[in-house]
């Protein structure tokens, strides 16, 4: 992996925690904001991956995060 590439992949990881911390500090305002005495924030990533493989060769590759 290039310089540049792994520049990008750091940036884009932070964007994605700074993005995070923002939707924690939202719903956990919204929380107090209705009142409640507690508000819990639980965050899950799952990174699926498939690769087909036919003749020899890979036949369909396909990523999905949820």
């Amino acid at each position: 992996m290039s310089a540049t590439a792994k520049m990008r992949a750091s940036e884009k990881a932070a964007l994605c925690r700074k993005a995070i911390a923002q939707y924690c500090a939202t719903v956990i305002r919204l929380g107090k904001a209705a009142g409640a005495e507690e508000t819990e924030v639980h965050l899950d990533e799952t990174l699926d991956a498939l690769t087909r493989f036919a003749n020899n060769g890979i036949h369909q590759m396909s990523r999905s995060m949820a």
